[in-house]
Order: C-alpha cells, then sequence, then structure tokens
C-alpha cells in the first residue's frame, strides 16, 4: 500500500522521464545520454528508513514501506556477476523482443499480474540499456532491493534483463492523446530452469513472485 505525502498534482509530458533525487522532484529527456536533470518541483517532506518514495499516476509523491527483517527472504549468498553473461543475455534478449520494439503490442489479460481489473493493456518493448537507465534512475531504491543495480546505480544483473513497460488502455478514451501511465515492467529472467522465463514488477510490488514461463504465454499481438 501506498501513502500520499506530497499533492503536486504534475502533469507527465511525453518525453520525459521524471524521478526524486533526494526530496525534490526532476525530469530528463528519455533516450538522450547523460541528460541534465531539470527542477520540477521542491519537495515539502522528510524522507524517513525503510520507505520507497516515487511519484504516482496523479503527480504526487508516495512512499510505500519496505519490507522488513521479519518479513524480508533470506539474503542470498553473493554472486559472482559476470559481465560477460550479462552482455550475452542482453543480446539474446534483444533478438527475442525484436519483431516487438517500436510496434503496438497489447495483450488482453485479466489484470492479476499487475493487481488491476481485467483490461487490455500495451507493452511498450525497449532497448534493453535504455530501460535499464529510465528504471535506475526513477526506482533506485526499488532495483537496488532486488539486487540489480552496482554501488554507482549502474545496471550489474546478469540473469535480469528489463524488456518492456505496460500501461492499460480505456477503450473510452483516444490511446494517443497522453503519454499513458506506465504501471509495471517485464523483465526476461535467464535464471530460471527453461529461460528465459518473465519476471512482473509494478509501482507497488518489486517482489519476484509475479511470473509466468514465457512472453509467449502473455498472447501478445502486434499490431
Amino acid at each position: 500500500m501506498t501513502e500520499k505525502i506530497q499533492k503536486l498534482g504534475i502533469k507527465r509530458e511525453d518525453g520525459w522521464l521524471y524521478y526524486l533525487q533526494g526530496t525534490d522532484l526532476f525530469r530528463k529527456r528519455k533516450g538522450v545520454s547523460g541528460a541534465a536533470g531539470e527542477l520540477v518541483a521542491k519537495g515539502d517532506f522528510t524522507r524517513e528508513p525503510g520507505y520507497l518514495y516515487s511519484l504516482d499516476a496523479d503527480g504526487d509523491i508516495v512512499r510505500a514501506k519496505m519490507a522488513t527483517a521479519a518479513t524480508a527472504k533470506p539474503a542470498a549468498p553473493p554472486s559472482k556477476r559476470s559481465p560477460a553473461a550479462m552482455a550475452e543475455n542482453v543480446e539474446k534478449s534483444k533478438k527475442l523482443i525484436a519483431e516487438y520494439v517500436g510496434k503496438k503490442v497489447t495483450a488482453k489479460l485479466d489484470g492479476g499480474l499487475f493487481d488491476h481489473v481485467p483490461a487490455t493493456f500495451r507493452f511498450r518493448f525497449h532497448e534493453p540499456k535504455e530501460l535499464a537507465e529510465e528504471l535506475a534512475a526513477d526506482y533506485t531504491d526499488e532495483l537496488g532491493e532486488m539486487d540489480c543495480l552496482d554501488d554507482d546505480d549502474n545496471w550489474s544483473s546478469d540473469t535480469l534483463v528489463p524488456v518492456a513497460s505496460v500501461s492499460s488502455i480505456d477503450d473510452a478514451k483516444e490511446e494517443d492523446d497522453d503519454e499513458p501511465y506506465e504501471f509495471a515492467w517485464v523483465f526476461l529472467d535467464w535464471s530460471t530452469e527453461h529461460p528465459p522465463g518473465v519476471l512482473i514488477t509494478t509501482t507497488d510490488d518489486w517482489g519476484d513472485e509475479r511470473t509466468v514461463k514465457s512472453l509467449a504465454a502473455l498472447k501478445l499481438t502486434v499490431g
């Protein structure tokens, strides 16, 4: 569950990535390497340990409580990261999603994967490196909990590859009127018994329990 911390009512503009730095809200151009952040609004709150802070669909700052020591899973033993394995899995992922990148991709689902009502969902497939950079800028704490980032907040997981972001389509509105609010993300997981599996995360849940066997199981439609 999330808790509203500061009402801002920020309207997201197309082509911009919004993220918190400290308590202040910034934005930067998507897909522009090295782009400087632009201050959007000053935060009027104090960060407390044990919470993840983000911008919600209403453009307000919210927070969600992190897992406590009592509820968190036992820590896994330190893994040896393999840059070669990471590069190989990224290349294999790019080949798998090539037919979807730059296309209109949808799926009619019951919504359970996303804590959503049944709907038509839009999957925006990305070049993995670009999506990893976007997520690292906007969800540093959450990805840190998933052990996906190194100490410099660069992507370091050699098994999880982010490939798509997810929004829902409201049939009562024109799809392209505004930039859709993306509330879930798709990762290819190359550590499964029959790789790649698929891991889904949402703005409220960055755990490892929302999984499907493959992209094919999502019954994606192109066009």
